[in-house]
């Protein structure tokens, strides 16, 4: 059994019990949002740029790049914080759909047919891309603009430059990411008045 093989494997049987994959270039675990949701001062604006289970570049980059000295109140950090997840975990299911469609041609062409491989990889998916189009918040989610991750890391990482977030305020769990906006050396430019004492 090859590598990739074992990797299919893997994220079939994680996204059986944890409804994520294993993506190629990282893990992506669930992140648990329990509780009540932190509220944004932008929630007028960008939240109408969400949709649910899709890649929401759109709304998240509104949060990273809209009135930005919000982010000196700690409401606002908790706000964009509990934002990154929310946007990771609808990503993974969104790239989780994906990952169906390819295994789902994938399986039909082991499968086959006595038509031909090309037929048959035509035929099949024909029949996937059917499927997908059933599910209208895909077709949407599929229209929505999307950013690289090198762009989110780098707004991520103007906001760290100017002093309003911190590797701290993510902690351990934050997608990759936002991880690399902290792991070069930042020279902070603090944005926000000091608290008196």
């Amino acid at each position: 059994m090859t590598f990739g093989q074992l990797r299919i494997i893997f994220g079939t049987m994680s996204f059986a019990f944890f409804g994520t994959f294993y993506l190629p270039g990282g893990w992506s675990l669930p992140t648990p949002l329990w509780g009540d949701a932190p509220v944004s001062i932008l929630a007028s604006k960008c939240e109408r740029l969400w949709l649910d289970d899709a890649r929401n570049d759109p709304a998240m980059t509104c949060y990273m790049t809209s009135q930005p000295d919000r982010l000196c109140r700690a409401s606002e950090r908790e706000h964009l914080v509990w934002m990154a997840s929310r946007y990771q975990k609808a990503r993974s299911t969104f790239e989780g759909k994906l990952w169906g469609y390819i295994l789902g041609v994938q399986r039909g062409m082991v499968s086959g047919g006595k038509e031909g491989i090309e037929k048959t990889y035509m035929r099949v998916s024909a029949e996937q891309a059917a499927k997908l189009k059933k599910d209208e918040t895909f077709v949407k989610a599929m229209k929505m603009p999307t950013r690289l991750d090198s762009e989110l890391t780098a707004m991520m990482r103007r906001l760290a430059e100017k002093g309003y977030v911190a590797a701290d305020d993510f902690g351990w769990g934050a997608p990759a990411w936002v991880e690399e906006a902290f792991e070069a050396e930042l020279k902070v430019k603090a944005s926000c008045p000091k608290p008196e004492a």
